[in-house]
């Protein structure tokens, strides 16, 4: 089975060492790109505490690129006269994204406390 990119909903093939796909990638800001590469390397060989500034900075890569491909599709559907309801349904899963994310940096601050 291939390794695919793991930017929300997205799922296309990228080489196993990649977070995400080209495509994926160049919608994340160039600083949090720098980010997800530092802290990949502090990361241990068992989930800890270790893991927490890497978690966060994927986390956020990975919701910044979806936040950028949703907001995208919400001006096309804008300038496209999509009705009010199909408009709804972006804003609603970028409200959804918003809650993954709080999520995964609770997580990081769980992982934190592991050795604090």
């Amino acid at each position: 089975m291939p390794h695919c990119c793991h930017g929300l909903h997205c799922g296309a093939p990228c080489p196993p060492k990649h977070l995400l796909c080209p495509a994926c990638w160049a919608h994340v800001p160039g600083v949090l790109q720098r980010e997800v590469h530092r802290t990949v390397k502090l990361r241990g060989t068992t989930r800890d505490h270790t893991w927490a500034p890497w978690w966060r900075a994927q986390a956020q890569a990975r919701y910044e690129s979806y936040r950028v491909r949703m907001r995208a599709k919400l001006v096309a559907a804008r300038s496209s006269g999509v009705s009010d309801a199909d408009q709804l349904i972006v804003e609603a899963a970028l409200t959804r994204a918003q809650a993954w994310l709080n999520q995964q940096l609770d997580i990081a601050k769980d992982m934190e406390r592991l050795n604090a």
